[in-house]
């Protein structure tokens, strides 16, 4: 039993070793897209491109949007490089991601 829970789980992470390049399109904060495929951030959890946040003064600003904007401003429309490490529960592909030197997370 243990030799095939560990065969699957090397067939698994073979099948998210894939890089994929290329100009990306920002969905959210923590999301993108490219070449159609949808591609959530590696370990960042960023708000909804609509939601709304209360700052200290309890006003709601649009912080989702804010996410998003900041995220597009620092890719720049440069290409971005994923290594995929996995998928979520809504089939996207996980990813760390390098945009030249820098890679994120932990970049």
């Amino acid at each position: 039993m243990k030799a095939l829970c560990l065969c699957l789980v090397l067939l698994t992470t073979t099948a998210y070793a894939a890089n994929i390049v290329g100009q990306a399109t920002i969905i959210d904060g923590d999301t993108l897209e490219i070449h159609g495929t949808r591609i959530r951030l590696w370990d960042i959890d960023a708000p909804e491109s609509s939601q709304l946040c209360r700052g200290d003064d309890s006003l709601p600003h649009r912080c989702g949007a804010k996410a998003a904007n900041e995220l597009d401003a620092f890719i720049a429309a440069r290409p971005v490089s994923f290594e995929a490490v996995g998928r979520d529960v809504y089939g996207r592909t996980v990813a760390t991601c390098s945009i030249g030197e820098t890679t994120w997370p932990n970049g």
